[in-house]
C-alpha cells in the first residue's frame, strides 16, 4: 500500500523523467541518423570525385594515364590451373576452388557453362573481358559488421591470388564508425597525379579481416574463407558479415 502511494505522488516526476529519456535517446538518435547521412554523402561525393579523377587522368594530352595493371590472361590462367589442379584433370572443383577464396567466391563470375566447376578457358575468357574493359583503377567500398552490427576499427586487406604473381597490387582500409571501409592500393602503387585517390586495381583477392580489439575468428584472417572479384562490372558494394 506504501509503495502504490508513492508510485501515485511520484508519478509525475517519473512520467517527466520518462519524456526527458525518451526525449534525449531520440535526440542521440537523431544525431546518429544525421552523422550517418553527412558519412553516407561524403563517400558518395568522394567516389564520384575518385571516378571523376581517373577518367580524367585516363584522357587529355600531358595526363597521368591510368593502364591496366600489366599480366597476361591466358599466363595467369594457366598458373591458376597448376596452382590450383590437384589432379591435373583441367578442372578447379569447388573442392579445390576453396584454396582460392577469391576464386571461390567468384564462381558465378567465371562459370561460363554453369557447372559448378572452371577451366583454363573460362578463367582466361573473364580475364580478358576485364582488360577489354579499359579500367585501370575502381573506388571500391566494403561494409564490415560483426554479429549483426557494424564494426569500427577494422582493417580490411584485399590481397591479390598468388597467380598473378604480384601483378595486382593489394588494397587496405580501415571501417568508420558506421562500419564502411573505402579501400585503396599504397599510393606508391598509383599514378602521381592519383596518388590521394583511394581506388584499387580490378582483380581476383582473398580478403583478410582484423581488429586490434575483437578476436575475429581465423577463417577472416589467417585462414580467410573470404574472397571478391573486382571489375568494372561487379564494383558495388561488398558486406562482410562476420560471426564468432
Amino acid at each position: 500500500m506504501i509503495e502504490t502511494e508513492w508510485l501515485i505522488r511520484r508519478s509525475p516526476h517519473l512520467v517527466r523523467m520518462s519524456l526527458g529519456l525518451r526525449q534525449r535517446s531520440t535526440s542521440q538518435f537523431t544525431r546518429l541518423s544525421e552523422r550517418r547521412n553527412v558519412r553516407a554523402a561524403e563517400r558518395s561525393v568522394t567516389c564520384c570525385l575518385a571516378c571523376c579523377l581517373i577518367a580524367c587522368a585516363g584522357c587529355g594530352r600531358g595526363a597521368a594515364r591510368v593502364a591496366m595493371a600489366d599480366f597476361d590472361s591466358g599466363t595467369v590462367a594457366s598458373r591458376a590451373m597448376s596452382e590450383l589442379d590437384q589432379n591435373s584433370d583441367g578442372v578447379l572443383s569447388e573442392l579445390e576452388l576453396r584454396k582460392s577464396p577469391g576464386l571461390m567466391a567468384s564462381i558465378p563470375l567465371f562459370d561460363l557453362d554453369g557447372d559448378g566447376a572452371l577451366t583454363a578457358a573460362e578463367l582466361e575468357g573473364r580475364l580478358e573481358q576485364w582488360r577489354g574493359e579499359k579500367t585501370g583503377l575502381l573506388p571500391y567500398r566494403c561494409e564490415v559488421r560483426w554479429k549483426g552490427k557494424p564494426l569500427s576499427g577494422a582493417t580490411v586487406h584485399l590481397h591479390a591470388e598468388p597467380f598473378f604473381n604480384g601483378a595486382i597490387a593489394d588494397a587496405t582500409g580501415v571501417s568508420d564508425f558506421a562500419g564502411s571501409v573505402d579501400l585503396s592500393c599504397r599510393p606508391e602503387d598509383l599514378p602521381e597525379a592519383l596518388k590521394n585517390v583511394r581506388a584499387i586495381r580490378p582483380g581476383v583477392y582473398r580478403i583478410e579481416v582484423t581488429h586490434p580489439a575483437v578476436n575475429l575468428p581465423a577463417k577472416y584472417n589467417t585462414h580467410t574463407t573470404l574472397g571478391q572479384s573486382v571489375s568494372l562490372r561487379n564494383s558495388a558494394t561488398l558486406t562482410l558479415e562476420l560471426t564468432p
